[in-house]
């Protein structure tokens, strides 16, 4: 298995690396990701010996799909993500053609056939691609291997991601190849701390909520109390993600006015 999958770790944006993967079929190879465009040329040295038959986008984010027109020029390679992601890839980099994935599809070469999981959660289309033979998902963003995901407006869904999350769970997988981070060799119990993590999340804004925090200002300040000026806008969005879902289930109710606030109406017993 080593041999046939190989990771491209590769730099991103204020020092946060992004992996790809290169997977060996018996006369080509495919390609998960393609991080951004300035490491395009880098990557094609390493990776047109292979015979690059076709590129997997987890998701349309540019981290994982900016290079992507670069290296199917140069290696002939089909693109090929979820269809809901199709629209903003295609939109983004003009000129290129996505193939659109669905749910439970089959696709790659032969000796390197991946499944596909639809994964919404981090952006509408997300899609993990698993390698049933080898028990192996290329999971892209919805888990990484140090820390957690962003999850939040407008690409984001609190209640799809933690779906997403149970949903993989059930998957016979032995090993994760992360879009970031290292591999993650116990799946189960990383899984399940991020669900406990995003479940811990809403617990605290329900508690702010309770003690009268009403606007996502309040309860960042709060759920964060020393917090890096960088990550301000995340925060803000995480917390507004977990407002949207508790308001959707009908646990919270915005309040009309001038500044967005949120009061807690229904707690379960």
């Amino acid at each position: 298995m080593a041999n046939r999958i190989e990771k491209i770790t590769l730099p991103g944006k204020a020092g946060y690396h992004v992996n790809i993967y290169l997977v060996r079929g018996r006369h080509g190879a495919v390609l998960v990701d393609t991080g951004y465009q300035d490491t395009a040329a880098e990557v094609l040295e390493m990776i047109v010996p292979a015979s690059v038959e076709k590129i997997l986008l987890t998701h349309y984010h540019p981290d994982h799909s900016d290079a992507a027109g670069i290296l199917a020029a140069g290696t002939g390679a089909e693109i090929h993500a979820h269809r809901l992601e199709v629209p903003m890839i295609e939109e983004r980099y003009r000129g290129i053609k996505v193939t659109a994935l669905e749910d439970s599809d089959q696709v790659g070469i032969a000796g390197a056939l991946f499944r596909v999981v639809h994964t919404p959660g981090h952006s509408p289309g997300h899609a993990v691609f698993l390698r049933e033979e080898e028990k192996v998902l290329f999971s892209g963003d919805l888990v990484v291997g140090e820390n957690t995901t962003w999850v939040g407006p407008p690409d984001g869904d609190i209640g799809e991601y933690l779906a997403s999350l149970e949903r993989i769970r059930r998957l016979d997988i032995v090993r994760i190849c992360p879009g970031h981070g290292p591999d993650i060799e116990q799946p189960m119990p990383k899984i399940t701390s991020l669900i406990r993590h995003r479940n811990l999340r809403e617990r605290q804004v329900l508690s702010r909520l309770r003690r009268g925090d009403s606007t996502i200002d309040e309860i960042v300040a709060e759920i964060y109390p020393v917090l890096d000026e960088r990550f301000r806008i995340a925060a803000h969005l995480t917390i507004a993600g977990h407002l949207i879902k508790l308001e959707r289930e009908g646990r919270v109710v915005r309040l009309s006015g001038r500044e967005e606030r949120y009061q807690l109406v229904f707690e379960p017993d």
